[in-house]
């Protein structure tokens, strides 16, 4: 949906559909209220370099939002706009969870999850 379409298999699974798809016009022609994430991480990360993802948040209204780790690495930092930055350690070996709460001054609140490993300098950003 963030790309502008969907894919999908029809019942006996021999035909891939594709349709057009404006998520942002689909939400705010719903009536509900909404905060989500759009953005999906780069998934790997280099030991030794610097890892970083840019948060691609929307809502219904335009309001102030607040970006709080709730569990990260140890060195993760988030800023006012949504960037996550880490410099990471040359001895990392293991994966990575991290979970960012995002809110705004409207109560709206939501959970971004999402896991990162170990990969090659192609992968990473």
């Amino acid at each position: 949906p963030t790309l502008g379409y969907l894919a999908y298999m029809n019942m006996s699974g021999d035909r891939l559909m594709v349709r057009d798809f404006d998520l942002k016009k689909v939400l705010a022609n719903s009536g509900v209220d909404y905060l989500i994430v759009l953005s999906t991480p780069t998934e790997t990360f280099v030991p030794g370099k610097e890892w970083s993802y840019q948060l691609d948040v929307t809502q219904k209204e335009k309001r102030p939002l607040k970006f709080s780790l709730q569990a990260s690495p140890e060195g993760m930092s988030v800023s006012e706009t949504g960037l996550l930055t880490w410099q990471v350690p040359t001895d990392r070996t293991a994966a990575e969870n991290i979970i960012l709460l995002i809110e705004n001054d409207n109560g709206d609140s939501t959970f971004h999850n999402f896991e990162i490993r170990p990969g090659s300098e192609a992968g990473s950003s």
